[in-house]
């Protein structure tokens, strides 16, 4: 049979789409599409508003009334006594209570109160000397008392009685440090289960922003929130629980729509295979415990909450009797201190409002139900489509089959959205739609000749069903069919890179002949066509039996040509070499995007079994590191693996250069950018430091800056980690890095930790300012440009402090200082 003959068949074809599209179905390549038509059903799907709920937001206009955020904890006291006595049902506070107190002082203070106290002055003959005591005792216990926020709002949230306070968490990936141990104030408040009974799906996490425990043990409950890890993927579900370590904490939404509706927190019963009920409501949630959000909205555009502002309820503007028997909800609005999040009505809401939509969920019973009957149905409905295809839209004349077809395919995309804006109901059918609409698109070229129906195929047409078989047939191992069907297709660029994609799968099966078989198709076809040449060699000496040696210069997959590594990445041009290795600008074959990646060549410097299996345990440690790391102010590692002796890390690519360029005085910076340059890099190091990451090798040549975007990067982290596979005995090994940047104690050899950091960053700040690569030892107040403040010139001393005791305790302190500073020379 011939292959026009086989395709004259007109039930090979639908066969050959239908197993196409079940395949990129169970593949997700088909999801991004099944969620677009999801949000156009949420955009036309209206419910009532739920008008319990009421947000006050920390807007721009209270932050530029009272002042830069965090604030000193008095704003918050004062708003929670005014809420108090409107009588609201609850308070919810999304923010993470972190107040801007002055330990110092507050310390001076105590003492000074407990020696007034230890002086017996009241047992003195002299009542105007006692009457002065009394009264600077009250002036002190008020200080102490304006001071000591914590205590003072430890006390109002018990006296309220309604406060629901927020935790931010974040997902422990597998083999990162288990999560830390919690207070007895916290685990009070989780959800009482037995770690047997704790649903599987859940993932384990860490908690690493939470009321102090004083705070804690007087809120009315705790809620959980772990922020998306893509700030700029679409939020359409929301947790309901969390799981950290052996406690079971409920999400912000549950805990605060069950305490509205008086529903204790031992009624929350998370157990395997069974709903979770609110009251009488079973919640409609998939495997993972996410309900599907509703998004409600209004002609406006406008929030449909009411949101009133910080500063105007602060102020007496909004009356305390708006708040009566309501849910207030408090967060942070402000952009820049807020991350905002896009949902399906194509709006970015803060936190704060994304909460008032999923507690309105809960509350409503709104929440849409995705059916788990429609996984399964999902391949029947695909296959009755296919049956479609082959014996009912071809019979009828070609115009009334064409026009039959496009009808069902509208008709699923119509019935997915009206059950949902009618039902609430989810069944997707976009994949369905699809399938029938481009299986019409083929039948559209079907005519009658000679009393025959035949299939008049365009040749792109063959090509396109021949490709997405071949893939398909990659994708099981089949490459030699694979292979067949690539050679059936046209011999353009589309083709010829889905072939040297079946190269590198051949290769790493260590298929050699079969590799060798393409390769020389590939020459004969384009010659030269990428790097195929010195691959059909390569493969031909390992098809022969001979292997490359461990320190050979890079071998055909490490060329400094256009080459590929894990299968999708293109090696285009040499970035730089740094201490470690070379980075490399390449492309993401499969994404279609720029990335660098830095290659290590661990085997090159670890000759010896034993000190190579030692580098890469450490790689693995530092790849897991740079995984978890997550911050605007820090190159974001996309992929590891070690390839062939050799480390690899896909990253991010940043335009900009490394901070050497600025130490000499006629590339030095502005002071006020060196200072907001200095401020980023704490904030970033301060959240590796949470997650128990220390840099260890803090230097100019490991931060980018952009001068136009004023971008600061920081790149290197965990590296550190592989100098501990270099035998102490080995003082020639190039790896030995240069002390400039190290502390004092990790040039005795302690490991590094928050305060090394500190100190590294305290040399960088002091050689901008400076111009110049100036030693530590030759550092002082005398040898700073005039007109430097003070300020930051103790700043600097503080972080370059020999003892590390001396130092800053955090960069979060470091940060603050800076703030100050700056306050200090603007309002002097």
């Amino acid at each position: 049979m011939t292959v026009t003959h086989f395709f004259a068949k007109r039930w090979i074809l639908p066969i050959i789409l239908t197993a196409c599209f079940i395949l990129a179905d169970h593949a997700s390549l088909l999801t991004h599409l099944e969620w677009q038509t999801y949000d156009q059903g949420i955009r036309h799907s209206v419910h009532p508003v739920d008008k319990r709920i009421v947000l006050i937001a920390v807007d721009e206009k209270s932050i530029a009334t009272l002042g830069h955020w965090p604030w000193n904890g008095q704003h918050e006291l004062q708003l929670i006594r005014t809420l108090a006595r409107g009588g609201p049902k609850l308070i919810v506070d999304t923010r993470m209570v972190v107040f801007n107190t002055d330990q110092v002082a507050l310390d001076l203070l105590e003492k000074a109160k407990n020696k007034l106290d230890h002086s017996h002055y009241s047992s003195l003959d002299n009542p105007e000397f006692i009457q002065s005591m009394t009264g600077l005792e009250k002036i002190l216990v008020e200080g102490i008392k304006h001071l000591n926020v914590v205590d003072e709002y430890a006390k109002a949230v018990a006296r309220t009685g309604t406060i629901i306070l927020a935790m931010q968490g974040i997902p422990l990936h597998y083999g990162q440090t288990a999560a830390p141990p919690l207070g007895e104030a916290m685990i009070k408040h989780a959800i009482t289960a037995t770690p047997p009974s704790f649903p599987q799906q859940l993932p384990d996490s860490a908690i690493i922003l939470a009321p102090p425990q004083e705070i804690a043990g007087q809120a009315l409950a705790l809620g959980m929130n772990i922020p998306p890890a893509d700030a700029n993927a679409i939020v359409r579900t929301a947790p309901l629980a969390y799981r950290t370590a052996d406690n079971l904490f409920p999400s912000l939404a549950l805990i605060v729509a069950a305490k509205s509706l008086g529903i204790q927190r031992s009624e929350l019963q998370f157990q395997p295979n069974k709903p979770i009920s609110l009251g009488q409501w079973a919640i409609p949630h998939d495997q993972n415990y996410s309900i599907l959000t509703c998004f409600y909205h209004d002609d406006t555009g406008k929030s449909p909450f009411p949101v009133h502002s910080f500063i105007d309820v602060l102020e007496h503007k909004v009356p305390a009797t708006v708040f009566r028997n309501q849910i207030v909800l408090i967060g942070l609005t402000t952009p820049g201190l807020a991350i905002r999040y896009a949902t399906p009505l194509g709006q970015s809401l803060a936190p704060v409002e994304l909460l008032a939509h999923e507690v309105a969920t809960l509350l409503n019973q709104d929440a849409l139900v995705h059916p788990t009957w429609a996984l399964r149905f999902k391949p029947l409905l695909y296959a009755i489509c296919g049956l479609i295809l082959m014996f009912i839209l071809p019979m009828p004349p070609r115009t009334i089959g064409l026009l039959a077809g496009l009808g069902l395919a509208s008709s699923c995309l119509l019935a997915e959205i009206v059950l949902m804006v009618r039902h609430a109901q989810w069944i997707p059918l976009t994949g369905p739609a699809l399938l029938l609409l481009s299986g019409t698109g083929i039948l559209a070229f079907t005519q009658r000749t000679s009393g025959k129906r035949t299939l008049v195929l365009p040749y792109s047409e063959a090509d396109d069903s021949n490709r997405m078989l071949g893939l398909a047939l990659q994708g099981q191992g089949r490459f030699d069919l694979a292979f067949e069907r690539f050679r059936l297709c046209r011999t353009d660029e589309l083709t010829l890179g889905m072939l040297y994609h079946l190269v590198l799968d051949l290769e790493n099966n260590r298929r050699f002949n079969e590799a060798i078989a393409v390769l020389e198709y590939l020459e004969q076809k384009k010659e030269g066509f990428r790097d195929c040449t010195i691959r059909l060699e390569s493969n031909r000496a390992m098809a022969a039996g001979s292997s490359l040696p461990w320190n050979r210069e890079p071998s055909f997959a490490m060329q400094q040509e256009k080459l590929s590594l894990l299968d999708r990445y293109r090696l285009e041009e040499e970035l730089g070499k740094g201490l470690f290795g070379t980075v490399w600008h390449g492309h993401d074959d499969h994404q279609h995007r720029e990335v660098a990646i830095k290659i290590i060549p661990l085997q090159e410097r670890f000759p010896d079994e034993k000190s190579f299996s030692q580098a890469k345990s450490m790689f693995n440690r530092m790849a897991d590191q740079c995984l978890a790391l997550r911050h605007p102010n820090i190159i974001k590692t996309e992929e590891t693996q070690i390839l062939e002796g050799r480390g690899v890390l896909v990253m991010e690519i940043h335009d900009g250069h490394s901070l050497e360029q600025h130490m000499s005085p006629k590339r030095s910076l502005a002071l006020p950018s060196i200072i907001q340059m200095i401020a980023k890099i704490a904030m970033a190091l301060d959240h590796a430091h949470r997650l128990q990451i220390f840099h260890g090798n803090l230097r100019p040549g490991n931060i980018i800056f952009n001068e136009e975007t004023q971008e600061i990067k920081i790149a290197g982290f965990g590296q550190a980690m592989l100098l501990e596979a270099i035998p102490e005995t080995d003082i020639t090994h190039p790896w030995k890095r240069t002390t400039s940047y190290l502390s004092p104690e990790q040039q005795r050899g302690d490991p590094p930790g928050r305060r090394s950091d500190i100190y590294a960053l305290g040399m960088i700040f002091a050689q901008l300012i400076l111009g110049t690569s100036t030693p530590a030892q030759q550092i002082g107040p005398e040898t700073f440009p005039d007109g430097t403040p003070e300020c930051l010139i103790g700043i600097i001393q503080k972080c370059l402090a020999p003892q590390p005791e001396q130092r800053f305790i955090n960069c979060i302190d470091l940060a603050k200082d800076l703030v100050s500073c700056i306050k200090s020379q603007i309002n002097p």
